[in-house]
């Protein structure tokens, strides 16, 4: 048996390769896309508030020196304001009109400057991050182009839309087939015809040309999502623009994983859910960047 992502002495193609796979337990097919239900519950039960999340990113984000001139003025101010109640409350300024005037004026700048920093901080920022977008946009909507393009070089589908679709067809089927004790070898030729077994001029390929092409492709294909999950996606996160979640991206690297290590146990099925993630992480991050 050989695993798809290795060459068998070349004489074997990608369909004969998959073709080898044996079927796992229905039990193992996922109704839904991408995620688990314990995932999900997991981190709705553990994560803090969004606010609370938000406003220590933000105190974090801040530079030192503004959050020293915050930890220093803001107890002065506090306490200035509490002489300036006390004293009107004992009728101390009546008589003082330059003092009342002077410590008002300190309560409004132990405020006010703390407050200015702050403000003037958080548009730089904004701006920074702004421009980072922008630059991020850039350099990522070619990236994404180039891998819905891997896509539609080694299936036959229009783009990821088209693959998706088919993945999560064939495994439903696969599903009512296997409840119904039906054959599966029809849903498991239904997914071999996704692979494109021709050249770009039409011919069919030879067996040890396909386990080259394949071979190339899974290279150009690992490469290119290194690009996006190591390098797109860290600037993204800091940026703070959105990304695929991390669950998607880990299902996607971990499926490239088996197919790069020639995992003999990786079977149709999981090939199917492997590329249908593949596929919602190239729309996703499509919605987002193009």
């Amino acid at each position: 048996m050989h695993a798809v992502g290795s060459v068998p002495d070349g004489h074997h193609d990608l369909c004969d390769v998959l073709r080898a796979f044996q079927f796992d337990t229905p039990a193992a097919i996922r109704n839904d896309s991408i995620g688990t239900s314990a995932h999900r519950d997991y981190e709705r039960h553990h994560r803090m508030p969004q606010q609370v999340q938000a406003i220590r990113r933000w105190w974090q984000d801040t530079p030192s020196s503004v959050r020293w001139v915050a930890y220093i003025c803001l107890p002065l101010g506090v306490l200035t304001l509490g002489l300036g109640i006390y004293g009107d409350s004992h009728d101390w300024w009546d008589n003082r009109g330059f003092l009342t005037n002077l410590v008002s004026s300190l309560t409004s700048l132990l405020f006010g400057v703390p407050t200015a920093l702050f403000v003037l901080s958080s548009l730089g920022d904004a701006q920074a991050q702004a421009r980072e977008r922008r630059r991020l946009q850039t350099s990522a909507e070619p990236e994404i182009r180039q891998l819905e393009s891997l896509i539609t070089q080694r299936f036959n589908v229009s783009g990821a839309h088209e693959l998706q679709q088919r993945c999560i067809e064939l495994l439903h089927d696969l599903r009512q087939a296997w409840e119904r004790d039906e054959d599966p070898q029809p849903y498991q030729d239904r997914f071999n015809e996704l692979v494109k077994v021709r050249d770009e001029q039409g011919q069919e390929l030879t067996d040890a040309a396909a386990g080259r092409v394949h071979l190339a492709w899974l290279q150009e294909l690992q490469a290119q999502w290194e690009v996006l999950d190591n390098d797109l996606r860290p600037r993204a996160l800091e940026a703070g623009t959105e990304w695929v979640p991390a669950l998607w991206s880990r299902h996607v690297r971990e499926y490239l994983v088996r197919l790069a290590n020639r995992d003999e146990d990786l079977r149709m099925k999981e090939h199917c859910e492997g590329l249908e993630q593949l596929a919602a992480v190239v729309r996703r991050l499509n919605a987002l960047y193009r």
